[in-house]
Parts: structure tokens; sequence; C-alpha cells
């Protein structure tokens, strides 16, 4: 294994040609780092200027975490305590890393004790090798002191630098503490490759038989997401994320992190995901491994998650129900979510769990035979979408219901990990004899439309929902539902404007000149009005007043959208497109979107990922600006 893993350093200095331009200033053993992936310039772009450049304190940071694996963790690391000299580094890449340090003081950046840390600053060959030390496991304070450094560094093995170094100097540091056995006598770049922090890509080639057109994983990693799981991310020969290799988690330590299933990931297309939870309070951390199938791959990497009782566990279920009763008959979607105990909304669909509704009274799943009456709702989930429950009146009644959220296995499962959340409430279903009077709701609470001109775009969407007489407010529509209840007609006291029962929308059809006000009537079975309610009908014309960014999940664009005074969309002014760091992501054009309103732009990543940097947008006049930040 130790010839093998210093061979690699050697020999793979002769595949560069093939694999990446090397500027002519770069030495054998920078050669090597920027191979496996330790040294990747900026932007992972490698220059002369670069390589021939003083380190500074910030790299030597970076460094230390990247080899630590705990690089990925960093710079999605959020917090409002960081140190205080950041202003001269780029702080949309830096802030996270240096935030996630100044949290972790026991990887050894303490900086001046007054929240300093000067990162901009050049870092010297002593400071250096300190890193160099600490990563080899020795600790200052036990087995050196500060003064003793260049001693106790020379006699592992390591070669101080005097004065400041440069990139070049830095990366020969580098080769050499790969090189060296640490102070468990483990050769060090041994435990990097275990731990897949680097990784040797020649390992995974595809046959002569393969079409060199048809991507593979040549490159593979191991991340926790904080909601309680575990994915594994690949990238294929040209560097686009692909779909890994099938395989098996282990945790190393089943004390501190135990794995739940397998099961598909947030992506289907991109990752594979297992579930993994922390068991004591506090932090704990193993070393998880993945083992690919096809035997080509065996990666591992230290993860820290916290204990399920803090982080992990469901700490309640909240539900968009906008009314406590339902008319026999209609169906209600019910979209939930499970939140944890520090009151975050787990960001995953009902894909991952498993979700079951259950009667108070007899706690019996619906869908199972039951004694007595038939159940007042039906209850399914949606097969669509699995964040959404399906809630049908079959008979009027009322029932406590109870929605079962659960994860690590089936409801009432004993094992170790499994966690779940419940949430009960109160439904009421109804028969259309009950209903007494109605409400009038107007999409968004917005009680006013556009009437200056018959314009389809800014017609006004209207739904109906009923009341009993004891003031229940009842659904008279299922949720997909888009005309308006059959069981009332509906009238306009003026005749500028139409309501479209077929659409539930009111149209205009005489466009007004002043602003004016109209009325909506509803009239009931009987022939009496039972509802009366006014809507704003002005005539000023639609003008931009609300411009956003956002960027979908997932997607290589952002879009620039805006809303005139009626809460509509309206077309967007042209206007310029910046990213904050060119060398993280750049944008790389317009593109052609699903709304034509809209303005859509290509943005592309550079080098390695995660990427962040804020995408602007500003109108060619000025008056306009938005802004969303974008990782990948």
């Amino acid at each position: 294994m130790k010839t093998r893993r210093i061979l690699t350093l050697i020999l793979v200095i002769a595949m560069l040609t093939t694999v990446i331009v090397i500027p002519s200033a770069v030495d054998d053993a920078t050669s090597a780092c920027i191979m496996i992936g330790i040294i990747r310039g900026e932007g992972g772009i490698i220059t002369d200027e670069y390589v021939s450049r003083y380190a500074t304190r910030a790299q030597g940071m970076l460094i230390n975490l990247r080899l630590r694996g705990l690089e990925y963790q960093a710079k999605r690391f959020n917090s409002t305590d960081n140190l205080q000299d950041i202003s001269a580094l780029n702080t949309a890449f830096w802030k996270p890393i240096l935030a996630y340090t100044y949290a972790h003081p026991e990887l050894g950046f303490i900086g001046d004790g007054n929240g300093n840390y000067r990162p901009s600053d050049m870092i010297s060959g002593i400071e250096m090798a300190k890193i160099m030390l600490d990563l080899l496991g020795y600790k200052q304070g036990v087995d050196f002191e500060w003064a003793d450094v260049k001693a106790f560094a020379e006699s592992k093995g390591l070669t101080v630098k005097e004065g400041f170094i440069t990139n070049t100097d830095f990366a020969e540091i580098l080769h050499e503490t790969l090189k060296l056995n640490n102070k468990q006598g483990k050769l060090f770049i041994d435990t990097l490759y275990e731990q897949g922090i680097i990784n040797d890509q020649r390992d995974v080639k595809a046959s002569s038989e393969t079409d060199p057109s048809i991507p593979y994983a040549a490159r593979m990693w191991i991340s926790a997401y904080p909601g309680g799981y575990l994915y594994v991310n690949a990238t294929d020969q040209y560097g686009q994320e692909i779909l890994p290799p099938s395989g098996t988690f282990t945790s190393s330590d089943t004390s501190q992190i135990v794995l739940g299933d397998p099961r598909p990931g947030v992506n289907p297309l991109r990752y594979v995901c297992c579930d993994a939870y922390g068991v004591t309070s506090g932090t704990n951390t193993a070393v998880i491994s993945y083992k690919s199938d096809d035997g080509l791959w065996n990666i591992s990497t230290p993860i820290t998650l916290d204990g399920k009782t803090e982080r992990n566990a469901f700490s309640s279920i909240s539900y968009n129900l906008e009314c406590p009763g339902l008319l026999v008959g209609k169906t209600l979607k019910i979209r939930t979510h499970p939140k944890d105990s520090q009151g975050n909304t787990f960001g995953l669909g009902f894909n991952y769990f498993y979700i079951q509704v259950r009667r108070t009274d007899d706690n019996n799943p619906y869908g199972t035979e039951i004694s007595g009456d038939s159940p007042v709702f039906e209850i399914t989930r949606d097969e669509t979408n699995g964040m959404y429950i399906n809630v049908t009146a079959k008979r009027a009644g009322t029932e406590t219901l109870r929605i079962i959220a659960c994860r690590g296995g089936s409801y009432g499962s004993t094992n170790p990990n499994y966690i779940e959340a419940v949430y009960e409430f109160t439904l009421t279903a109804v028969d259309d004899s009950e209903v007494v009077g109605c409400r009038l709701n107007f999409e968004y609470g917005r009680d006013n439309m556009y009437a200056g001109a018959i314009s389809e775009e800014h017609n006004l969407k209207i739904s109906i929902s009923g009341v009993t007489a004891s003031g229940l407010n009842v659904l008279l529509q299922s949720t997909n539902d888009v005309s308006l209840p059959d069981a009332f007609s509906y009238e306009s006291d003026g005749n500028n404007i139409e309501i479209l029962e077929e659409k539930g929308e009111i149209t205009v059809i005489k466009p007004i000149i002043v602003d004016t006000t109209a009325n909506i009537k509803v009239i009931g079975k009987n022939g009496n009005v039972i509802n009366i309610t006014p809507v704003s009908l002005r005539s000023e014309a639609p003008r931009l007043t609300h411009i956003y960014m956002s960027a979908p999940y997932f997607s290589d664009y952002v879009y620039v959208y805006a809303y005139d005074q009626y809460g509509k969309y309206i077309q967007v002014p042209n206007g310029t497109v910046k990213s904050s760091d060119t060398n993280k992501i750049t944008i790389s054009g317009l593109k052609t979107g699903d709304e034509p309103l809209n303005l859509y732009y290509n943005f592309s990543t550079v080098g390695d990922g995660p990427n962040t940097a804020t995408i602007s947008y500003v109108s060619d006049d000025g008056v306009y600006k938005c802004e969303t930040t974008v990782t990948r």
C-alpha cells in the first residue's frame, strides 16, 4: 500500500499531459498535488503567476480543512459569529470558512484572541510546518511548543522553509508531508485515501471496449445533510455530476452514528442516499464508508452529526388546512411540514418518510378494516406528490385525525434510529343542506383588479367557502377544482365585469375610465342572495412595483421576475446580470425560459464545487435591482 500510494505521487506526473494543462512554472511536487486535488488554484485555474505568488494564512487554514475532510461542511457553515478581519478577502467565499474555523478552535486557528486572524497576510514556513504537524496528529502543548516547531518538525522529516513561502513552496511542503507517517505510525497519504479526501482517478477507467462518449464515475465523495441523511456525489470523466454506482454505507462507530435504510436520493438522478442519526446528546462523529457493488470504489470520510434528540428528531408537523370543514364528496390536499426540535422545517418530501394517518379513537390506520361505522374521511397519500395527503369526505361527521411521519423504520419501530412526529387535528364533513351562507375569497387576499382594459392576464381568481349555522367554515371545492360550486349562482351589479364560473375568475368586458366598485352576488338554491362582496376596479395601467431573482435548485440558470401593483406578472426590463466572484460562478448568457415575461440567464461554475457567489441584476435605467446567492 505504501509503495502504491507514494508511487502515485511520482507516476501521476507522467499522466498530466492527458489530464490537465500545467503552466511552465509548475514543478513536479505541485503537479502531483494538483492531480490528486489538494492544490486547486483559483477557481480551478493554475497559472505561472499563481504558483510564484506568496501563500496566505487563509490558504493554510483552507488546506487544513481540506485535508481533514471538513471543507464541504465549512463552505456551508452559517453563523453570525466570525473573525473580525475578513474584509480584505472575497467574503462570499471566505465568510463561511472563517466562521467555521472561528467556531472550532480545536483546529488550531485561534488568532490573536481578539477575533483577528490576519487571513490575507503571507504565511511563514514555521506557520506552515505547524499546520502540517497538526494534520499528522501532533498537538502544540502536548507534543511540542511553539518555540520548538522548527526542531520538532525537522525531527519528523519535514523541511521548514525560512521566511514567507510561495505557492510552490506550499505545494512542496504538502507533497513532503503526504509521504510521512502520522503520529499513529500510518502513512499520511494512506489515511487520506481511506477517508475519501483524495482519490487516484487512474483507478477508475473505462475499458478499451467502452465508448468514450459514455460517462462513467471518475470521482466520488460523501456528504452529510443536517436533516439526518448521507449522500454520495459523483462526477464523470468530464467533470459533470452523475448518478453514483449503487453500493453500501457503513459506520465505523455505531455508538456515535447509526445508519438507516438506503433510500432514493433527494435528486434520484444525482445522489445515492441513506438515513443517518447521531446517537448521543451533542455531536457524534464516525468514519462513514461507501463501497460500490462493482468493487471499484471504497471511499470514506469523517462525518459529524448532532444527536437525534437535538437536531434530527421531529418536533411537530404543521399543515395548510384552510378550513376545519369539508363538503361531503370533496377532496382536500393537506401539505405537511415536519419540523425538527429547533423549529426548522425539514426540506424533504414525504417520499423519504413513512406516513400514516390514524383515527385517534382506535389508533387504526385508514385503509384497514374497522368495526362499527365507516370512516368519515378516506385518507390517502397523493400519488403525484408525496408531500401531500388527500382527505376525501365520505359522509357527514367529525373525527380527530393523527398524522404520523416516521423515519428509520415503520410506525412504532424499536430500532435505535427510529424517530417520529405526530400531529392531531379535527376535521368535520358536512352535507350541502347544512351550508346556510358563504364567503367569497380572492386569490392572495387581493380584492382589487385592473379594469382599464380588457386583459385576460389580469383576471381576478376567486373561490367560495361555505358557512354553517354554527359558524363553521366549509370548503365547497376540492383542492384542484377550478370552477365555482354549482350549488350557487353568481352575478355582478355592474356592466364592466363578468363572472366566469367555469374558470373561477372575474374578467373585464367593458374598460373603465375612473376607479369604481362592483358588487359580486352569490345566490343560493332558494333564489335569495346569501353573500355580497365588493371588488375594487382600478383604471391605473399596470406598472412594475416588485422585482425578484431566483435560482431553482439543481439548475444552471437564474431568472428575474417582476410583479405589477395588482400582483400579476409583468415584463422584466432589460438589464445586466453579474457574479460577485467570477472565479467561482460566471454568467454565460441569456436563455429561453418557460415564462416569456421573465429574463433567464445561464451560469457556469468554475472548477470543483461547491462554488458560491452572489448573482445580481440591475435594470438598464438603474431603477431596479435584485440579487440571490447561488451555491453549486
